[in-house]
């Protein structure tokens, strides 16, 4: 019971100051001489969006945003590169000739230290992918399962 008292209090004086806070708002020519010494007497600056709004169209840059994504891939690329993963691989053609969107595409056998998850490519060990590049040819076909 006493928390609810507390809470009509001080939901009361919340809107009490609010009012006192906006009244300069709507009648700034008609505040008393004293007003300015206890209370706000400047007016409420609405913003634009206040105001009526603002209209703002984005666009984007085919070519700022091409060349982010770009280095980006580039810097993931060259950090498997130092980490000697592309060193040897094995490309698998999966939808390659008439490449199908979301399907997948460029996966291929490459090498790893641990046989941790990819994204999509076979990672193998440098052992074993030196007993399978023995083991293969041209036209053996690889299928992932």
């Amino acid at each position: 019971m006493n928390k609810i008292r507390i809470y009509k209090y001080l939901s009361f004086l919340v809107l009490l100051l609010s009012l006192i806070f906006i009244y300069p708002t709507f009648q700034s020519s008609s505040l008393p001489n004293w007003w300015s010494y206890f209370f706000p007497s400047n007016k409420i600056n609405l913003g634009l969006d206040l105001r009526g709004g603002i209209f703002v169209v984005l666009g984007l840059d085919k070519d700022t945003s091409s060349s982010v994504i770009v280095e980006k891939e580039a810097s993931k690329i060259k950090l498997e590169i130092v980490n000697k993963k592309y060193d040897l691989l094995i490309p698998i053609k999966y939808n390659s000739k008439k490449p199908k969107k979301n399907k997948g595409s460029a996966i291929f056998l490459h090498l790893t230290s641990n046989y941790k998850k990819t994204k999509g490519c076979v990672a193998i060990k440098e052992k074993d992918m030196l007993i399978l590049l023995k083991l293969i040819n041209k036209k053996t076909k690889i299928k992932i399962i």
